[in-house]
């Protein structure tokens, strides 16, 4: 439905907060901000816009081949990252050869996220174009724990 203006009036609620939330986001700075809604809402935690946004934009949606997923993994927000999985985001890398959010996980030190990971079929074993997996990352970071877990599963 559109306005006498010709601007599209929101057919509901969730529209109408999307649309808010881009014009909001536009005076920022330009571009497309379809990711970092995505990944405000999950750490919002706002299950049903969510669930819109997932329908109408793809959960997976990714920039440089990194989806919310990823960034929410080196950030530790666990209650996020369970929203956006159970909304449907894949906890494997969002392009060909990209690092996955285990690999940040791993590279940010967040062992709970790894494990969260892991627990929703993480890959361990996945390398990224340059060959690097989680364990290189954590080694390479001198995180001893992660990377000690992160041997034991793929030892296991």
């Amino acid at each position: 439905m559109k306005h006498k203006s010709g601007k599209k009036i929101p057919d509901s609620a969730h529209e109408a907060r999307l649309y808010s939330e881009r014009r909001r986001l536009d005076e920022i700075s330009g571009g497309d901000h379809t990711l970092d809604l995505i990944m405000n809402t999950a750490i919002e935690g706002d299950a049903e816009l969510l669930g819109f946004l997932a329908r109408n934009f793809g959960i997976n949606y990714a920039e440089g081949g990194r989806h919310a997923l990823f960034w929410v993994a080196g950030s530790n927000d666990l209650a996020a990252a369970e929203l956006l999985i159970k909304a449907g985001s894949t906890v494997h890398n969002a392009g060909k050869k990209a690092a996955s959010p285990l690999m940040h996980a791993a590279y940010r030190n967040q062992l709970d996220m790894a494990k969260l990971l892991v627990k929703y079929g993480a890959r361990v074993h996945y390398a990224d174009g340059n060959g690097d997996t989680a364990l290189s990352f954590a080694l390479e970071q001198g995180h001893a724990e992660m990377a000690a877990y992160l041997k034991s599963l793929m030892e296991g």
